[in-house]
């Protein structure tokens, strides 16, 4: 809550909104996987791969400081 300051409200709606287009798009990217590679073995890589990703991400966002400027 501090690192989006003032604007905390908009910076989770954005965080809540992506989770919602996420959760929406990957049951039919499984299946699209699914279907082209004819295994369920490598949607298992696909996870791991979604994951590393995100904490790749959450290793890129400083601790200290806010997101925006706030004004003085």
């Amino acid at each position: 809550m501090e690192f989006a300051g003032k604007q905390v409200a908009t910076v989770f709606s954005v965080i809540n909104m992506s989770g919602n287009l996420g959760a929406a798009l990957f049951p039919l990217a499984v299946g699209w996987f699914v279907k082209t590679t004819g295994q369920w073995e490598p949607v298992l890589f696909l996870f791991a791969g979604i994951y590393a990703a995100a904490a790749a991400c959450w290793i890129a966002i400083a601790p200290r400081g806010t997101l925006f400027e706030e004004p003085k």
